[in-house]
C-alpha cells in the first residue's frame, strides 16, 4: 500500500496501514508467480523505469527476480532448512520455525520494511500473507538447487493435515489442522491459489487452429463432383451442405444424450464458509500456541 507521509491513513476495506504490506499487496507474490510460471520468459522483459519516468535500461527487474527475493528471505531468516525433508517440523507440527522470516510482531523479522514502506505488515500467522510467498519458489533461485526448492514446497504443503477433511462434501469432515490452515473465504482462497500454482500444473493457453478436411469420398456420395464441372459456384455451396451435414451429425447426439440426462454433470464444491478475518488477538493467540504445538 502506498505510503502517503506521516498523516497515515488506511485502506477503507481491508483497514491495511499505509505504508504497509497487507491483505491488498500480499496477493502479489502468487500473481507474479502466476505470470512467471505461464510465460517465463516475457515476464522476465520487463521496461524499468527511473524516478523521472525514463526507461533505463540498467535495471534488470522481471518477474524471476521479485520472487527471488522472497525465497531468499526463507533461506537466510528462517530458523530450518526446508529444502531438508522434515527440518522445519522437528519435535513441533507447526511452522513456526519459518516464521522468523516475515513474522515481525514476535520473531522481530528483518528486511521486510523500508523506506518507502515502514510500517510494520500483518501478521505471517494470517494465511493470506503467508500462503501467497509460498507460490515464489516456482521460479529458480541459483543458490538453492531445483531438488530443495521442491522440498521446499513440499514443507509448506505440509504445514495442513488434511487427513480427517472429506475432500468430496466438506460439511461431512472435519476442518483441516494445522497452525494457518484458515477455513474463513479469504485465506483459504488464498492458499488454494497459492498451492495450485506450486504444484506446476499449470499451462498458458495458446491459440488453437483446426483444419477441416472434406474427403472425396464424402464429395462423391453427396453428389458434387458433376456440380463442381459445372461451375465453381455451385461447388462451394455442394460444400457448404457437406459441411451442414457434418455439424447436424455432430451436433443430434449430444442433444439426445442431454435431453435424456437432463445434465452433463454435477460438482459439489462442498460448503466453504466466510468467518471474516482473524484480528489481532487471535493472531498473536495462533503464535504463541505454534511452538507447542
Amino acid at each position: 500500500t502506498p505510503y502517503v507521509g506521516e498523516e497515515r491513513g488506511e485502506c477503507a476495506q481491508s483497514g491495511t496501514a499505509f505504508g504497509s504490506f497487507g491483505a491488498d499487496a500480499s496477493r502479489s507474490a502468487w500473481r507474479i508467480a502466476m505470470d512467471y510460471s505461464l510465460y517465463p520468459e516475457e515476464s522476465a522483459k520487463v521496461v524499468m523505469y527511473d524516478r523521472h519516468g525514463r526507461p533505463d535500461p540498467s535495471l534488470k527487474f522481471g518477474a524471476q527476480t521479485f520472487l527471488n527475493r522472497i525465497v531468499a528471505q526463507y533461506a537466510s531468516s528462517s530458523i530450518c532448512d526446508g529444502g531438508v525433508a522434515g527440518d522445519c517440523y522437528i519435535n513441533t507440527s507447526s511452522p513456526f520455525r519459518m516464521a522468523y522470516a516475515y513474522d515481525v510482531h514476535k520473531y522481530n523479522a528483518t528486511n521486510v520494511m523500508c523506506a518507502n514502506v515502514p510500517n510494520k505488515p500483518e501478521s505471517w500467522w494470517a494465511g493470506f500473507m503467508a500462503y501467497p510467498t509460498f507460490a515464489a519458489f516456482v521460479a529458480p533461485y541459483d543458490k538453492i538447487g531445483p531438488a530443495q526448492m521442491t522440498t521446499w514446497m513440499d514443507t509448506f504443503s505440509s504445514i495442513c493435515n488434511f487427513a480427517h477433511v472429506n475432500k468430496w462434501n466438506y460439511s461431512l469432515g472435519h476442518k483441516p489442522k494445522g497452525s494457518i490452515c484458515l477455513t474463513s473465504y479469504f485465506e483459504s482462497s488464498q492458499a488454494v491459489i497459492a498451492t495450485m500454482i506450486m504444484s506446476g500444473n499449470l499451462k498458458a493457453i495458446s491459440p488453437k487452429t483446426e483444419t477441416l478436411a472434406i474427403l472425396k469420398d464424402d464429395v462423391d456420395e453427396l453428389g458434387l463432383l458433376p456440380a463442381a464441372a459445372k461451375g465453381i459456384h455451385w461447388f462451394r455451396l455442394g460444400c457448404l451442405a457437406c459441411l451442414a451435414t457434418a455439424a447436424f451429425a455432430a451436433w443430434y447426439p449430444l442433444r439426445w444424450r442431454s435431453r435424456r440426462t437432463g445434465r452433463a454433470s454435477e460438482i459439489s464444491l462442498g460448503e466453504v464458509g466466510y468467518g471474516g478475518r482473524p484480528d489481532a488477538e487471535q493472531l498473536l493467540a495462533m503464535a504463541d500456541r505454534s511452538e507447542d504445538a
